[in-house]
């Protein structure tokens, strides 16, 4: 429908772009041969777990800079709670 919105005004409608190359990290590894499993995706869990922690750490920056009773500290709490919960299927947290 916004395709044909753009040609009604006398505009050409975008081509599709080409994908975006790999990142520089995936090619570096590509180049350098490392094996196929540092290549490989991360397991979704894995992932998960990892960026749970660092939510803890910063839960705890948070209340270690403001202090256990401000106000950003009780949103940090909420926040790691919340994390918690949404990766307790992982086994983590």
């Amino acid at each position: 429908e916004i395709d044909s919105l753009a040609l009604a005004e006398g505009k050409k409608a975008e081509q599709p772009k080409a994908a975006a190359p790999a990142p520089a990290r995936q090619r570096a590894a590509e180049e350098e041969g490392a094996p196929a499993e540092s290549r490989r995706a991360a397991d979704p869990c894995e992932t998960a777990c990892q960026a749970f922690s660092s939510l803890e750490r910063a839960g705890r920056a948070v209340c270690r800079l403001g202090g256990d009773a401000s106000e950003r500290c009780h949103k940090a709490r909420k926040m790691v709670e919340d994390g918690r919960k949404r990766v307790s299927s992982c086994g983590c947290g």
